[in-house]
């Protein structure tokens, strides 16, 4: 397991000396590591190590995000964010057929790995991400990309393996970043 680097700040150096100095007073022995890094963190105002490990890799995982977003889109990718509403749904389906792909990945992103799905779960998830009210023609794009397989019957459906693009991937997080989508989501 690779090693996290939790970068470590107090605002008062005084107080944060006091309270290392309380807690280590009270001791007849000397701390192990792990008791040493709960010392610190209690000592920066946390429960413990633990909570304070929680907090720094939250934060770390905000900055990547943010980070990710300032990527440039390119123009397929901007010109697909322009066709989704507030709640991230299709409003109508591109005429150009490099954003129509970008819009079969990003739907594709909505369903669950190794999950069975029956033609009516795939059916809900993609009436639920489009206003325009053809899902079948969203169902048929997505088996015909590769993304979605189905038995010849079309009695179900699972998602394929694959690895999208860059630009794929950069549209995904800026959609998410503006529209605080869940990233997949079980049928009831």
């Amino acid at each position: 397991m690779s090693k996290i680097l939790l970068p470590f700040h107090t605002d008062d150096i005084s107080a944060f000396a006091r309270a290392m100095c309380r807690q280590l007073a009270a001791r007849t022995d000397v701390p192990s590591h792990l008791e040493m890094l709960n010392i610190l963190a209690r000592a920066a105002g946390f429960q413990n190590f633990q909570s304070y490990r929680e907090l720094a890799i939250h934060q770390q995982d905000a900055a990547n995000d943010a980070n990710a977003s300032q990527v440039a889109l390119t123009a397929n990718a901007k010109k697909l964010i322009s066709y989704l509403d507030d709640s991230g749904r299709l409003t109508r389906w591109p005429n150009k057929y490099t954003v129509q792909q970008l819009s079969i990945w990003y739907l594709w992103t909505l369903f669950i790995p190794r999950h069975k799905y029956t033609e009516r779960e795939v059916n809900e998830v993609l009436k639920a991400f489009n206003t325009f009210g053809d899902h079948v023609i969203l169902r048929r794009e997505l088996v015909n990309a590769g993304l979605l397989w189905r038995t010849p019957d079309g009695a179900q459906y699972r998602k394929q393996p694959s690895k999208p693009s860059d630009e794929v991937m950069t549209m995904i997080r800026e959609i998410r970043r503006l529209r605080k989508l869940p990233k997949a989501r079980k049928v009831a």
